[in-house]
This record gives structure tokens, C-alpha cells and sequence, in this order.
């Protein structure tokens, strides 16, 4: 029974390192003169919290590729690198063909994870509770915006 459980997880990671390379693949593909389908005042935020200590990980991306993080609840939020217009695009245009605007989804738990829009349409989708999770298509947008807050600059 354990070896079928690991089996299916071990699908699981593969399928989702899978669909973030094509998503990697297209990113790389797509044209540096994209224009971006998101108003200029636009602005994605997303990140996780919670747990045993508390502490959030916010971060800000804006539609002209600016990221930003806010270190603390206190704190102002801070430029931590430029990500490419085109990435920037394709991201927001994920956004949007995900519905995440009109998609209702608060199930928050000890630790939560959530991607929020700001702008034109703003909502915010929040999950942790593991009864209630999202699409993974939500999940792996998710981590791959978390990804792009540790990569080199």
C-alpha cells in the first residue's frame, strides 16, 4: 500500500515539474514585443504564511515586471528585482484565463497560500485547508511566482 501511495505521489511531482516546463517553454518562446493584456495600475500579489511562527511571505508583482516584498507587516514593500516583460505577460494572462478575478475560493488554515489581483478586478484566492484545495492549475501558478522571488538576479 505504501509503495502504490508513493507511486502516486512521485506521478503527482512529475506531472507538475511537467506542466511547469511547458509553461517554462512557452514563457521563453513567447515575443518580447507582447503587450501586455493587463491595465498598467494592475498588480498581482501572492505569497504564503502561518504555520508554528507566524511570519507571512508577501510579494507584489506589477504589470510593467517590477517585484516587490514586504519583509513584515510593518515594513514597506521593497524592489527585489525586474522579471522579463514577456514572463511578466504570460503571467498575467494566466491570471486571467485561470479567472482567478471571479474565482471564489477562501479556505484558509494553520498555513495558508494566495494569489490576489489588484486593479481592474480585484479578489483574492486563499487555501490551506487541505478539504478545500484549489485547482492545481492555481497551485502550480503559484509556485511558479514563489519561484521567481528566489531566482538570481
Amino acid at each position: 500500500m505504501s509503495i502504490l501511495r508513493h507511486n502516486g505521489l512521485t506521478m503527482r511531482i512529475l506531472l507538475i515539474l511537467g506542466i511547469f516546463l511547458m509553461i517554462t517553454i512557452a514563457i521563453s518562446c513567447a515575443s518580447q514585443n507582447t503587450t501586455s493584456s493587463a491595465g498598467k495600475d494592475t498588480q498581482l500579489y501572492f505569497g504564503s504564511g502561518g504555520g508554528f511562527s507566524g511570519i507571512s511571505k508577501d510579494f507584489r508583482l506589477s504589470a510593467n515586471g517590477t517585484m516587490q516584498q514586504k519583509p513584515s507587516i510593518t515594513s514597506a514593500w521593497g524592489d527585489i528585482g525586474k522579471v522579463p516583460q514577456a514572463t511578466t505577460d504570460q503571467l498575467f494572462s494566466q491570471v486571467q484565463q485561470l479567472g482567478i478575478s471571479e474565482l471564489q475560493h477562501d479556505y484558509p488554515s494553520n498555513r495558508y497560500y494566495y494569489i490576489e489581483t489588484k486593479g481592474d478586478a480585484p479578489n483574492k484566492v486563499m487555501w490551506g485547508n487541505p478539504d478545500h484545495p484549489p485547482a492545481d492549475e492555481i497551485k502550480i501558478l503559484h509556485s511558479i511566482l514563489m519561484k521567481l522571488t528566489t531566482r538570481k538576479k
